[in-house]
């Protein structure tokens, strides 16, 4: 959930797009009333009283497996989840309200293979982690906020190649080459595009979601983080440069 200025008083917005294919409870038409006209049987959608309540979650994970590594998906026994496809493997939000005490031994019974790479805080409560198999990876877990992820572009990326070089395994903790300009929380999941990407576009005169669209492609397919671009667009605005016109010439 986000609180935007951007949304309209009194109201919520929840994308219709979503099915139990890709969320647990985030179906909106769950959430409807079944109440239908007598006559006509035209249900009352789209219209409904809003309650709204913290899930007081123990932990958050961002969880990426490469297609037809795992057979099942046992991590789907969390409080919350949800899978958005990506190219070559699929990402996983994970959050529950019962704490891991040991998470590489979670590992273990989640997924196949052993971890080849892995960084842990235990007083934080973050970890990171990965497993190649043959030179490919395989899976990639962070434990933590999603605030905390880097631009997932380049995980991506290294889920489609046949085999890792010695530089990317290396990074792989990481999350990005050595030096990469950190692009921030994802805020577009359907094309990986970072808050901070974002920001820096509105900066450069791009202050519509119509623009951004056009330059960067967020906003362009389920269309659930245009309340928080619009929100992005009205904080950053005062910082925006106005856009020249094209010069023209007369001949």
């Amino acid at each position: 959930m986000r609180v935007s200025n951007a949304q309209r008083r009194g109201e919520v917005f929840v994308p219709i797009h979503w099915t139990d294919c890709f969320t647990q409870q985030a179906r909106s038409s769950a959430l409807i009333d079944s109440i239908t006209d007598p006559l006509s049987g035209q249900p009352e959608s789209k219209h409904g009283a809003v309650a709204l309540a913290p899930l007081a979650t123990d932990w958050q994970a961002t969880l990426l497996v490469a297609e037809g590594a795992a057979e099942s998906t046992p991590w789907c026994a969390s409080a919350y989840w949800t899978r958005i496809p990506m190219r070559g493997c699929q990402r996983w939000q994970l959050a529950n309200t019962q704490s891991v005490d040991d998470w590489l031994a979670q590992l273990r019974t989640w997924l196949p293979g052993d971890v080849s790479v892995v960084s842990q805080d235990p007083t934080n409560g973050r970890l990171r982690a990965a497993c190649v198999e043959n030179g490919q990876l395989r899976w990639w877990l962070m434990v933590g906020p999603p605030n905390e992820l880097p631009g997932l572009a380049w995980l991506e990326a290294r889920f489609n190649e046949t085999v890792l070089s010695d530089t990317h395994r290396r990074r792989l903790l990481a999350g990005c080459d050595d030096g990469a300009a950190d692009t921030g929380p994802v805020v577009c999941s359907c094309h990986q595009v970072g808050q901070t990407t974002i920001v820096n576009a509105i900066r450069e005169g791009d202050t519509s979601v119509e623009a951004l669209g056009a330059r960067l492609a967020c906003g362009t397919q389920c269309g659930s983080c245009i309340p928080e671009l619009k929100s992005l667009i009205e904080e950053e605005r005062p910082n925006a440069r106005t856009k020249q016109p094209l010069a023209t010439e007369v001949v």
